[in-house]
């Protein structure tokens, strides 16, 4: 359940609806334990900073499926207006998707095409690079990216993934991708529904999201884990709670890998060096680091290491 509440999150004078969320998104429990509050006061978002009134934003642990969750979250229609402003400017960045697409090809060697879904596709560089050997590609997101193709047989599908009424053609899929979007999901019970309804029997579903069992390897609470201060982000996974939500809707895991974030894995030698004094920092002086963070005019709060393998990639069946 979840209850819609007025409170001010400045962004170009604008507010935002928050909703409130006492029990689990995922099983609907409402045993959980308190994990602490995110030092969260304000965000940049491309490059805006957003000015965050809404107080005490906790993340609790499911005591049922071990789902983790922020108790208040901004609502989907603002989050959607805020992506779709940005969208030219978050989505032009440029991704190969090579070691995905290599995945994709294994699962399917026997065959010479397949019928692809991105969601959460932004400027469709997976469907580009993935285009040649054969099948439909389509996309789902909030907002279609002005250069995002999809071939003549394929189809844009606008809105988000556990929306109860999106509108598509019905043509089941072999395979749908998700990259970094099971963490903006609001209702995983209808979005798991879709997923089920998009893919074809026998057919797969890749995830790759973070994963609350290695939050950075847990060098400190997990609300100031740095993927849980994006404040799109609501919701965290794990093998247990992504395991049951997978059974419930008729998926089996074929694999479980944790993994570097898929940008992470592509980052060069020197940004990684450029990293390593904000780590040591971190990891021998907290207070130094965040007596830093302060007059740098950003939070003290976990730095990225792009070196953990705190994310994981896992693949469904559909059975």
């Amino acid at each position: 359940m979840t209850i819609s509440v007025k409170e001010k999150l400045d962004f170009e004078s604008e507010s935002a609806n928050w909703l409130i969320v006492d029990r689990c998104p995922s099983c609907k429990s409402q045993e959980a334990i308190n994990r602490g509050e995110v030092p969260l006061d304000f965000y940049y978002f491309s490059g805006k900073k957003i000015v965050i009134r809404a107080k005490h934003i906790a993340v609790w642990e499911c005591k049922k499926c071990g789902l983790l969750y922020k108790n208040k979250v901004p609502s989907p229609e603002f989050i959607s207006q805020l992506i779709s402003s940005q969208s030219n400017r978050i989505w032009s960045y440029q991704y190969k998707y090579e070691d995905e697409i290599q995945l994709i090809n294994d699962l399917f060697s026997d065959r010479s095409s397949y019928d692809l879904l991105d969601i959460g596709a932004a400027n469709g560089d997976l469907l580009r690079h993935s285009a040649k050997f054969g099948g439909r590609r389509s996309a789902l997101d909030v907002a279609r990216y002005p250069g995002l193709e999809i071939n003549s047989d394929g189809e844009f599908i606008k809105g988000l993934l556990d929306d109860s009424s999106l509108v598509w053609s019905q043509r089941q899929y072999d395979i749908v991708t998700l990259f970094d979007v099971l963490e903006h999901l609001y209702n995983p019970i209808t979005a798991f529904s879709n997923l089920r309804n998009f893919v074809k029997e026998g057919g797969f579903v890749i995830v790759e999201t973070g994963d609350s069992d290695r939050y950075w390897y847990k060098q400190s609470k997990i609300s100031h884990w740095q993927y849980v201060r994006l404040f799109e982000h609501h919701i965290f996974w794990n093998y247990c709670s992504i395991s049951l939500q997978a059974q419930k809707n008729g998926f089996e895991i074929v694999s479980y890998t944790n993994k570097r974030n898929k940008y992470v894995e592509k980052t060069s030698i020197q940004r990684k060096l450029k990293n390593l004094p904000m780590l040591g920092l971190y990891l021998t002086s907290r207070k130094a680091y965040n007596m830093l963070g302060k007059i740098m005019d950003k939070q003290g709060i976990q730095p990225i290491n792009l070196f953990a393998k705190d994310h994981f990639r896992v693949i469904l069946k559909k059975v």
